[in-house]
């Protein structure tokens, strides 16, 4: 307990019967009792670190199924009564647990792992080449993962960008017979509105109706024409 100071010693020395109880003591004090949701979380709980090594995973891994297997006077029941005894862990449970680590260590190390062994899972069942199967995880994963696929990803990165080369400037097109340096284009831009230099060309109407703005549009811009065309 002197590893854990934010308990008093007492408080578990007058009470402890077990080493189980300590342990159960421990995690209702930090929040985190065994619960039935426990196993329905699983494999957030038990995702592989960043770097973990096969041995420490597998141990983690290993212990998150033992700790959460049925017990003698368990505090979980079974179907509301209390179990009478430990759990056995069956066969196909022990092959099953083995192959969903594979899966979880690495996506494809199930299916690396049958081709190496098909001789021998002929015959066997995966529980029984346990040992031999952990023995060549690490191997594997760092063929799957291993720094040398880092290194040609970033050495194919590197190499992209080393060939890029900057698209060429794109030419200003030039309208047909238009000198070089001429005045811009107006692309659908409206003429100005053009007024008449002499007084030859001032609207005669306003001119005859004595309007002082008949100097400022010729006679096909002349507002009368409606009007005169109406009483026409």
């Amino acid at each position: 307990m002197s590893s854990v100071p934010e308990v008093t010693l007492s408080d578990v020395t007058s009470k402890a019967t077990s080493l189980q109880w300590v342990y159960d003591f421990l995690r209702h004090h930090y929040g985190c009792e065994r619960t039935g949701c426990d196993i329905l979380t699983r494999f957030d709980i038990l995702e592989r670190k960043p770097g973990e090594k096969i041995n420490s995973y597998w141990s983690r891994f290993k212990g998150f199924y033992q700790d959460n297997r049925i017990r003698k006077d368990d505090i979980l029941t079974i179907d509301g009564k209390k179990p009478t005894e430990d759990e056995k862990q069956c066969r196909f449970s022990k092959s099953t647990e083995l192959a969903t680590f594979l899966h979880m260590t690495h996506p494809m190390l199930p299916r690396k792992m049958a081709q190496i062994f098909a001789h021998k899972l002929e015959t066997q069942d995966l529980a029984s080449i346990q040992d031999q199967v952990l023995a060549r995880c690490q191997a594997l994963l760092d063929e799957l993962e291993g720094s040398h696929a880092t290194v040609n990803r970033m050495n194919y990165q590197q190499q992209r960008y080393n060939n890029y080369r900057p698209p060429p400037p794109r030419r200003q097109t030039q309208r047909p017979f238009q000198r070089s340096g001429g005045a811009p284009s107006r692309y659908r831009t409206p003429s100005p509105a053009r007024t008449p230099k002499h007084p030859e060309n001032y609207c005669f109407l306003c001119v005859k109706d004595g309007r002082p703005d008949a100097h400022t549009h010729f006679l096909r811009q002349c507002p009368q024409l409606p009007k005169r065309a109406r009483a026409m």
